[in-house]
């Protein structure tokens, strides 16, 4: 069972303390990406898409707190729908899009 499954722990003082320095951890990566490269859109994969129902507003509001200076508005920052699997799909799909160009 992981962090997110286990509601009792998530909920707990010592879960909900992890969670928000995990999630202010992650914002700074975030801006530092948005401020560095000003993205169109920065969509964050993996086995924590699976979370992003519970994890996006928590994040959209520590990138884009008040006074932020992205020129992007929120709708820059989502979660791949593919789950785990988006880097399989992206690997598979190089080969015919590099044959493309």
């Amino acid at each position: 069972m992981n962090f997110f499954q286990n509601k009792k722990y998530r909920e707990s003082e010592t879960g909900k303390k992890i969670l928000d320095e995990y999630l202010n951890y992650m914002g700074i990566i975030l801006k530092n990406l948005l401020f560095t490269y000003n993205p169109k859109k920065l969509i964050i994969c993996g086995e924590l898409s699976q979370y992003g129902n519970y994890l996006l507003d928590d994040i959209l509001n520590i990138v884009y707190e008040k006074n932020h200076i992205f020129y992007r508005g929120r709708e820059t920052i989502s979660f791949s729908n593919f789950k785990g699997s988006s880097s399989i799909i992206g690997a598979a799909l190089f080969p015919i899009v590099d044959n493309l160009m």
